[in-house]
């Protein structure tokens, strides 16, 4: 699966990488009655993780999730590869990977940056949004087209 990343910001991989566990687990059907998640690794231009199951008949159960982007515009590229049942199992998922895809981790948007700087220095923000708006408002009247007085008394 592949789409855009011009929505791309630093931390995002951790929600989508959840995401696509949850869409896994369902599509798998397997009875399992606890997961457990690997950390999310950043590896070279790429992100991973592998989740494992026990099944209610104590039966192993693999996920492991790639993302990595590729192309020019960083196209986000995702494979989830999941196996149940099967003794190698572990072998199979483990070795998943995305070939082709390494034209790194796209730069935030410039909307990006600015929420991300926002959430990090959120009282700078807020004192430069004062003082723009304060500025458009000094504007706004200075050049203000300016009606004259009417005498509602004849």
């Amino acid at each position: 699966m592949s789409a855009p990343s011009d929505r791309w910001a630093p931390g995002i991989e951790e929600l989508v990488l959840g995401r696509a566990s949850a869409l896994a687990i369902a599509g798998l059907g397997a009875n399992v009655d606890r997961w457990e998640p690997s950390a999310v690794q950043h590896i070279e231009s790429r992100y991973e993780q592998t989740l494992r199951g026990v099944s209610s008949t104590n039966t192993s159960v693999w996920i492991r999730h790639v993302l990595a982007f590729a192309g020019s515009d960083h196209r986000v590229m995702f494979c989830c590869v999941g196996c149940y049942g099967a003794p190698q199992c572990e072998n199979v998922v483990r070795s998943a990977t995305l070939h082709g895809a390494d034209a790194g981790v796209p730069p935030p948007s410039l909307l990006v940056r600015a929420v991300l700087l926002a959430a990090q220095k959120p009282y700078e923000t807020s004192g430069l949004t004062a003082i723009v708006v304060l500025f458009a408002i000094t504007v706004l009247l200075r050049f203000r087209r300016r009606v004259p007085a009417r005498s509602f008394f004849p």
